[in-house]
């Protein structure tokens, strides 16, 4: 049996968790009830994969080529966002650091798998996100 995921009931706490957090994304405000709205929106996020993905959330080869088009996103995003080293689009970066928390947060549910089978490329990836999170602090 096939899970459908639409506007349906099965969607509503993922709608809601998203809309409070892009509602609160370009206010100025209280900083922990930001991140309280952005880790609800991702906790939402989380079991809404987990409801369409199944099995494939343990797929390190399904994980990878997600992982690769958030960061396709986190390129593109900052480069809007960024200009001669400033912030002109903030609303494009803070596109960019959604992607990369989010890329970080699946491959850290998958990094200990990596680790064991390909020690080499995991150390890799932890210095190329290393790297970013030094260039988008949040």
């Amino acid at each position: 049996m096939k899970t459908v995921f639409t506007t349906g009931e099965a969607a509503k706490p993922l709608r809601s968790a998203l809309d409070a957090y892009s509602a609160l994304a370009g206010e100025a405000g209280d900083a922990a009830q930001g991140k309280a709205a952005h880790q609800a929106a991702l906790d939402a996020v989380h079991t809404a994969q987990t409801t369409l993905t199944g099995s494939l959330a343990s797929d390190l080869a399904f994980q990878a080529k997600v992982i690769h088009g958030l960061l396709e996103g986190v390129e593109e995003e900052y480069g809007e966002a960024i200009s001669e080293g400033q912030v002109i689009e903030m609303v494009e970066y803070q596109d960019a650091l959604g992607f990369f928390l989010t890329a970080r947060a699946r491959y850290d549910s998958i990094a200990a798998t990596v680790q064991a089978e390909h020690a080499h490329e995991h150390d890799e990836i932890e210095e190329y996100l290393g790297h970013l999170a030094e260039a988008l602090p949040g």
